[in-house]
Protein backbone atom coordinates (compact mmCIF):
# COMPACT_ATOMS: atom_id res chain seq x y z
CA UNK A 1 0.00 0.00 0.00
CA UNK A 2 0.88 3.45 -0.58
CA UNK A 3 1.71 6.07 1.46
CA UNK A 4 2.43 9.54 1.74
CA UNK A 5 3.28 12.07 4.86
CA UNK A 6 2.46 15.39 4.86
CA UNK A 7 3.49 18.01 7.99
CA UNK A 8 1.88 21.37 8.02
CA UNK A 9 1.52 25.02 9.75
CA UNK A 10 -1.59 25.82 11.65
CA UNK A 11 -2.96 28.15 9.18
CA UNK A 12 -2.76 25.52 6.29
CA UNK A 13 -3.99 22.50 8.22
CA UNK A 14 -7.62 22.87 8.13
CA UNK A 15 -7.16 23.58 4.17
CA UNK A 16 -5.28 20.55 3.99
CA UNK A 17 -7.63 18.12 5.54
CA UNK A 18 -10.52 18.42 3.23
CA UNK A 19 -8.08 18.56 0.30
CA UNK A 20 -6.71 15.52 1.58
CA UNK A 21 -9.75 13.68 2.31
CA UNK A 22 -10.80 14.26 -1.66
CA UNK A 23 -6.97 13.01 -2.50
CA UNK A 24 -6.79 9.78 -0.53
CA UNK A 25 -11.27 9.11 -2.26
CA UNK A 26 -9.73 9.52 -5.58
CA UNK A 27 -6.73 6.69 -4.63
CA UNK A 28 -8.38 3.86 -3.45
CA UNK A 29 -5.09 2.28 -1.07
CA UNK A 30 -3.04 4.99 -0.52
CA UNK A 31 -2.80 6.28 2.85
CA UNK A 32 -2.32 9.78 4.27
CA UNK A 33 -0.98 11.10 7.54
CA UNK A 34 -1.39 14.62 8.40
CA UNK A 35 0.42 16.37 10.99
CA UNK A 36 0.37 19.85 12.72
CA UNK A 37 3.72 21.64 13.47
CA UNK A 38 6.49 24.44 13.52
CA UNK A 39 8.03 25.58 10.15
CA UNK A 40 11.48 24.79 11.63
CA UNK A 41 9.92 20.63 11.98
CA UNK A 42 8.41 20.81 8.90
CA UNK A 43 11.81 21.57 7.62
CA UNK A 44 13.58 19.15 9.21
CA UNK A 45 11.11 16.37 8.61
CA UNK A 46 11.33 16.99 5.14
CA UNK A 47 15.29 17.18 5.36
CA UNK A 48 15.14 14.01 6.90
CA UNK A 49 12.35 12.07 4.90
CA UNK A 50 9.73 11.82 8.28
CA UNK A 51 7.76 13.78 5.91
CA UNK A 52 6.92 13.47 2.43
CA UNK A 53 5.59 17.15 1.77
CA UNK A 54 5.50 20.26 3.55
CA UNK A 55 2.92 23.35 3.54
CA UNK A 56 4.50 26.21 5.74
CA UNK A 57 5.23 30.07 6.08
CA UNK A 58 7.88 32.48 6.81
CA UNK A 59 11.31 32.82 6.47
CA UNK A 60 13.19 29.36 6.67
CA UNK A 61 14.80 28.53 3.45
CA UNK A 62 16.92 25.60 3.05
CA UNK A 63 19.06 25.33 -0.55
CA UNK A 64 18.40 21.50 -0.47
CA UNK A 65 14.79 21.99 -0.68
CA UNK A 66 12.12 22.84 -3.31
CA UNK A 67 9.20 25.50 -2.16
CA UNK A 68 6.33 26.34 -4.37
CA UNK A 69 4.02 28.69 -3.78
CA UNK A 70 0.71 27.97 -2.97
CA UNK A 71 -0.78 31.82 -1.39
CA UNK A 72 -0.60 34.44 0.34
CA UNK A 73 -1.76 34.57 3.70
CA UNK A 74 -3.18 37.06 5.94
CA UNK A 75 -3.23 37.01 9.87
CA UNK A 76 -5.87 39.78 11.48
CA UNK A 77 -7.29 40.54 14.63
CA UNK A 78 -10.73 39.27 15.22
CA UNK A 79 -12.00 42.10 18.30
CA UNK A 80 -15.36 41.61 19.86
CA UNK A 81 -18.53 43.05 19.56
CA UNK A 82 -18.65 46.94 20.72
CA UNK A 83 -14.80 46.48 21.30
CA UNK A 84 -12.69 50.12 21.39
CA UNK A 85 -10.75 49.16 18.35
CA UNK A 86 -13.91 47.75 15.92
CA UNK A 87 -14.69 51.05 14.16
CA UNK A 88 -10.91 51.00 12.68
CA UNK A 89 -10.17 49.42 9.29
CA UNK A 90 -5.89 48.68 10.10
CA UNK A 91 -3.94 48.87 13.29
CA UNK A 92 -0.63 47.76 14.22
CA UNK A 93 -0.10 44.86 16.54
CA UNK A 94 2.06 47.33 18.64
CA UNK A 95 -1.18 49.20 19.42
CA UNK A 96 -3.58 46.22 19.99
CA UNK A 97 -1.05 45.25 22.52
CA UNK A 98 -2.64 47.18 25.34
CA UNK A 99 -5.89 45.17 25.46
CA UNK A 100 -6.65 41.56 26.35
CA UNK A 101 -6.22 38.27 23.84
CA UNK A 102 -7.56 34.80 23.49
CA UNK A 103 -5.81 32.15 21.91
CA UNK A 104 -4.65 28.75 20.52
CA UNK A 105 -2.63 26.22 23.28
CA UNK A 106 0.36 27.78 24.74
CA UNK A 107 2.36 25.22 22.53
CA UNK A 108 0.62 25.91 19.02
CA UNK A 109 3.17 26.57 16.75
CA UNK A 110 0.79 29.96 15.42
CA UNK A 111 0.51 31.34 18.84
CA UNK A 112 3.83 30.64 20.24
CA UNK A 113 4.72 33.11 17.36
CA UNK A 114 2.39 35.57 18.00
CA UNK A 115 3.63 34.90 21.80
CA UNK A 116 7.46 36.32 20.40
CA UNK A 117 6.16 38.57 17.83
CA UNK A 118 5.01 40.81 21.34
CA UNK A 119 8.36 39.83 23.07
CA UNK A 120 9.79 41.40 19.91
CA UNK A 121 7.85 44.78 20.70
CA UNK A 122 8.88 44.46 24.42
CA UNK A 123 5.55 44.10 25.60
CA UNK A 124 3.31 41.18 26.81
CA UNK A 125 0.61 39.27 25.55
CA UNK A 126 -2.19 39.57 27.86
CA UNK A 127 -3.75 36.02 27.31
CA UNK A 128 -7.04 35.39 29.36
CA UNK A 129 -8.01 31.96 27.60
CA UNK A 130 -6.21 29.51 25.49
CA UNK A 131 -8.19 26.92 23.53
CA UNK A 132 -7.64 24.52 20.68
CA UNK A 133 -9.09 25.10 17.80
CA UNK A 134 -10.15 28.34 15.56
CA UNK A 135 -14.19 27.78 16.34
CA UNK A 136 -13.40 27.83 19.89
CA UNK A 137 -11.31 30.82 19.82
CA UNK A 138 -13.99 32.61 18.07
CA UNK A 139 -16.51 31.60 19.83
CA UNK A 140 -14.50 33.39 23.40
CA UNK A 141 -13.85 36.40 21.12
CA UNK A 142 -18.00 36.99 20.49
CA UNK A 143 -18.20 36.46 24.46
CA UNK A 144 -15.90 39.37 24.89
CA UNK A 145 -13.09 37.70 26.20
CA UNK A 146 -10.76 39.08 24.68
CA UNK A 147 -9.14 39.65 20.67
CA UNK A 148 -7.64 36.91 18.88
CA UNK A 149 -4.72 37.02 16.09
CA UNK A 150 -6.10 34.20 12.77
CA UNK A 151 -6.12 33.97 9.32
CA UNK A 152 -8.05 36.08 7.11
CA UNK A 153 -9.54 32.94 5.87
CA UNK A 154 -10.74 32.26 9.15
CA UNK A 155 -11.99 35.51 10.62
CA UNK A 156 -13.82 36.59 7.62
CA UNK A 157 -16.51 33.58 7.34
CA UNK A 158 -17.03 33.95 11.29
CA UNK A 159 -17.21 37.86 11.22
CA UNK A 160 -19.87 37.72 8.57
CA UNK A 161 -21.75 35.11 10.72
CA UNK A 162 -21.52 37.90 13.58
CA UNK A 163 -18.43 36.71 15.92
CA UNK A 164 -16.30 40.30 15.63
CA UNK A 165 -14.68 42.56 13.25
CA UNK A 166 -11.93 41.78 11.44
CA UNK A 167 -8.98 44.45 11.29
CA UNK A 168 -6.24 44.22 9.39
CA UNK A 169 -2.67 43.90 10.75
CA UNK A 170 -0.32 46.56 9.10
CA UNK A 171 2.99 45.17 10.43
CA UNK A 172 4.84 43.33 7.47
CA UNK A 173 4.92 39.91 9.42
CA UNK A 174 0.63 39.75 9.06
CA UNK A 175 1.43 38.66 5.48
CA UNK A 176 3.18 35.79 4.78
CA UNK A 177 3.93 33.27 1.42
CA UNK A 178 2.75 29.57 1.74
CA UNK A 179 4.63 27.11 0.38
CA UNK A 180 5.04 23.46 0.15
CA UNK A 181 8.04 21.81 0.23
CA UNK A 182 9.95 19.02 -0.62
CA UNK A 183 13.19 17.37 -0.86
CA UNK A 184 15.07 18.91 -4.10
CA UNK A 185 14.16 15.40 -6.67
CA UNK A 186 11.44 14.52 -4.91
CA UNK A 187 9.24 16.64 -6.34
CA UNK A 188 9.42 14.43 -9.96
CA UNK A 189 8.03 11.32 -8.01
CA UNK A 190 4.73 10.31 -9.50
CA UNK A 191 2.99 10.21 -6.21
CA UNK A 192 4.32 13.10 -4.78
CA UNK A 193 4.40 15.07 -8.20
CA UNK A 194 0.49 14.42 -8.44
CA UNK A 195 -0.06 15.38 -4.85
CA UNK A 196 1.31 18.80 -5.72
CA UNK A 197 -0.11 19.44 -8.98
CA UNK A 198 -3.55 18.63 -7.25
CA UNK A 199 -2.52 21.09 -3.90
CA UNK A 200 -1.11 23.98 -6.21
CA UNK A 201 -4.78 23.76 -8.14
CA UNK A 202 -6.76 23.65 -5.43
CA UNK A 203 -4.82 26.44 -3.91
CA UNK A 204 -5.53 28.46 -7.43
CA UNK A 205 -9.55 27.56 -7.47
CA UNK A 206 -9.40 28.83 -3.81
CA UNK A 207 -7.93 32.02 -4.56
CA UNK A 208 -10.19 32.71 -7.53
CA UNK A 209 -13.05 32.31 -5.33
CA UNK A 210 -11.70 34.13 -2.38
CA UNK A 211 -12.91 37.95 -2.39
CA UNK A 212 -11.12 39.39 0.05
CA UNK A 213 -8.40 41.86 0.12
CA UNK A 214 -5.71 41.28 -2.01
CA UNK A 215 -1.94 41.64 -0.70
CA UNK A 216 -1.66 45.47 -2.00
CA UNK A 217 -4.80 45.97 -0.92
CA UNK A 218 -3.65 44.88 2.92
CA UNK A 219 0.24 46.42 2.21
CA UNK A 220 -1.51 49.34 0.89
CA UNK A 221 -3.15 49.96 4.28
CA UNK A 222 -1.06 51.73 6.51
CA UNK A 223 2.03 49.75 7.38
CA UNK A 224 4.39 50.79 9.99
CA UNK A 225 7.35 52.56 8.72
CA UNK A 226 10.49 50.56 8.24
CA UNK A 227 11.99 52.07 10.81
CA UNK A 228 8.96 51.46 13.38
CA UNK A 229 8.50 47.80 12.73
CA UNK A 230 11.76 46.49 11.91
CA UNK A 231 13.40 45.36 15.09
CA UNK A 232 10.01 43.72 16.07
CA UNK A 233 10.00 41.60 12.79
CA UNK A 234 13.47 40.41 12.56
CA UNK A 235 13.22 39.51 16.11
CA UNK A 236 9.71 37.64 16.05
CA UNK A 237 11.37 36.25 12.44
CA UNK A 238 14.54 35.34 14.11
CA UNK A 239 12.88 33.09 16.71
CA UNK A 240 10.90 31.70 14.38
CA UNK A 241 14.10 30.22 12.54
CA UNK A 242 15.12 29.44 15.38
CA UNK A 243 12.18 27.66 17.26
CA UNK A 244 9.77 27.43 14.61
CA UNK A 245 6.40 29.48 13.62
CA UNK A 246 3.01 28.42 12.87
Amino acid sequence: MQSIKVWASTISVNELSTFVERFILQHPGLDCTLAESSAREITNAIKTAKADIGVLSGPIREDALVYIPLKLEHLVLLVPPQHPLMDYSSVAFERALQYEFVGLGERNPLQQFITRTAEASHQRLKVRAHTHNFDALCSLVHSGAGIAVLPLDEAEPRAARGYGSVIKVTDGWAVRELQAVVQRDRDTEPLIAEFLSALTAGYRCMQVATDGPTENELRDAGPLPTSQRSAASQAAYDGQADQGAR
